[in-house]
This record gives structure tokens, sequence and C-alpha cells, in this order.
């Protein structure tokens, strides 16, 4: 069983998340709950929920304790033409008319989440998009290398990595060898420690078949498993 808690109000999601804490800390949770809201609505509790989780995992992997599970965020969208989606806008306009107080409240917390991210890329490096050795002898992934690349990286301070960040990769490597570079990564840092995996491809069905792809991350007791599309620049043939 799978439980998915919705909810814009604050006191309550609040309430919720402390009480997962708490429970963890315990040993007694059973259910790890998932959050969501509609997109553009309580977008805040959104950034604090993440932050939390980032942080719940930054303090795991200092004090080298074991990996803690960490709820993840979703956000609900339409997607379709004007016309698929006139009856959820038409919905959202209704319940929105006296959301103005609202969006007042939430500009303070929108600016703070602004500045934190501004200052975790340019001044606390949080992430690095890491380089993919090669072995020009054989033509195969360097993973000796790699390895000692992913260890030193994550021993610099750095957040998290960043792998398969860049189009070169999507050219040279086959899905093995993306699975591969993945499960050396998570061999060289420690667990739970956060790494995010480019999916850019040629289409839509080769972006969904790397998403696919399972990433040892150990998922059941550890949610810090992230991928990142990147806009495919490669030139099309004449």
């Amino acid at each position: 069983m799978r439980l998915f808690l919705a909810g814009h109000n604050p006191d309550s999601v609040s309430q919720a998340s402390n009480l997962v804490r708490t429970l963890q800390n315990q040993g007694t949770l059973k259910i790890l709950p998932e959050f969501g809201q509609l997109q553009g609505m309580a977008d805040q509790l959104g950034c604090e929920l993440i932050q939390q989780g980032e942080d719940a995992l930054a303090q795991a992997v200092g004090a080298g304790s074991s990996p803690m599970a960490v709820p993840r965020v979703y956000k609900c969208l339409t997607w379709g033409s004007i016309q698929e989606c006139m009856q959820f806008l038409v919905r959202r306009a209704v319940e929105n008319r006296g959301a103005t107080g609202a969006v007042k409240d939430a500009m303070p917390a929108l600016a703070k989440e602004l500045r934190r991210r501004l200052v975790n890329v340019f001044v606390r490096r949080r992430r690095l998009s890491a380089v993919t050795f090669f072995d020009p002898e054989i033509d195969k992934l360097g993973l000796l290398s790699q390895k000692k690349y992913f260890t030193y990286l994550c021993s610099t301070g750095l957040k998290g990595l960043f792998i398969l960040g860049t189009n070169a990769e999507t050219f040279p490597l086959n899905r093995e060898e993306r699975k591969t570079l993945l499960k050396t990564a998570r061999q060289a840092v420690p667990a739970c420690y956060p790494i995010i995996a480019g999916v850019g491809g040629h289409s839509t069905s080769q972006v969904l078949e790397y998403i696919s792809t399972p990433i040892p991350l150990e998922p059941t007791t550890c949610s810090s498993s992230y991928v990142l599309i990147s806009e495919n620049k490669s030139p099309l043939p004449s």
C-alpha cells in the first residue's frame, strides 16, 4: 500500500512531515508517504519538504549513520491543448478567485527559496557535472580511474554528483555502459549520497528508455535518485 498526501495547507503538511520524521527516529514508520500539490499553488511547501529531505540526507552522510528514507514531492500539472484542459482551467480560475492573499503570503517564502538556490549554486558549489573517462586502448570506460575520480569529488565537500550530464555521453555509451557508470558512482560514494543521472537523448522514446533504466541506488532505503533531461543540441544530418 502507498500513501499520497495531496494538500496546500501549510499546517497540515507540516504536521504530516513532522510525524514522518518522528516515526522514522523511533523506528516505527511502516509506510513512507509522498507529498504533492498542484503546480503554481503552495509551491513553497514543496520547496520546504525537498530542503528538509536534503538536509536529512546530508546529516546522515556526514554522520556516517544508516541511510534514511526521504518522502518524495510531486507537482500535478495539466498536459494537452487548451480545449482538452479547459474544464480544469475553469475550475482552477473559480477556486483561485480568493487566492490573492495566499499568493502574497507565499511570496516571502519563494523569495527565500530563490536566495537559497542562488547561494547553493554560486557559493556552496552544491553539485558538479562529472566527466566520463574512456580507455583509448580498448575504447571502453576507464572504470578504475572513474571510481577514483568520483571518490575524490565526493571528498571535496560537494553535495552531489551529476553523471551523464553532457551530450558527449549520448553518442558513445549504450544502455549497459550507462548502468555500469552509475553503478560505479554509487560504489564510490557514501550510501544515499545524491546522484543525478542525465537522461538526454535523441528522441522521447530514448529518454523514456534511459529513465526506465534501473539505477542501483538502493531505492528501498534511499530516495536520493534524480534524473535530469537536457536538450540534445547535436546537429541533424543534412
